[in-house]
């Protein structure tokens, strides 16, 4: 699911037709693609944990980094999301299963719900530190997403 600068969903149906599970939140040149590699089974001890590929371009600065996020921890960024669009104020927050790999933060900025995506990427010994800020109207768009990848 692509999530843009017009608030328009671009080839979701494609993307569940052909069983893949994407993510992009874009504006003005700067986004994040996340894809689910690998997802654990629902009969294993872990289900639901994903192991995805993330591609960030900020500003001029990009990288692509692998990083493995633990079921409840989704959850629970989930229902943050679901706070941030009810109450326009706060953040949500969520970080990879190994420290440092993976850190995102949505957050509403000021006083009129602006939203911003801030986080860090680091692959080996590099890291990628970012921050674009976004159409607020997408909140709920993006929460459908991240819905959309979680083991019911």
């Amino acid at each position: 699911m692509i999530i843009g600068t017009d608030g328009d969903i671009c080839l979701s149906q494609r993307d569940r037709a052909q069983g893949e599970m994407k993510i992009m939140i874009c504006e003005d040149g700067n986004f994040i693609d996340i894809d689910v590699i690998e997802q654990i089974s629902a009969c294993l001890p872990t289900p639901g944990n994903l192991l995805l590929n993330i591609a960030v371009q900020s500003h001029g600065f990009s990288g692509q980094g692998q990083a493995w996020i633990d079921n409840p921890s989704l959850r629970y960024f989930i229902a943050q999301l679901k706070d941030l669009k009810a109450n326009r104020e706060g953040s949500a927050e969520i970080a990879s299963i190994l420290p440092g790999q993976l850190w995102l933060r949505i957050s509403v900025i000021d006083s009129f719900g602006n939203t911003e995506l801030t986080g860090r990427l680091s692959q080996l010994e590099h890291t990628l530190e970012f921050s674009f800020g976004f159409c607020p109207s997408n909140l709920g768009n993006i929460i459908d997403s991240f819905q959309a990848i979680i083991i019911r």
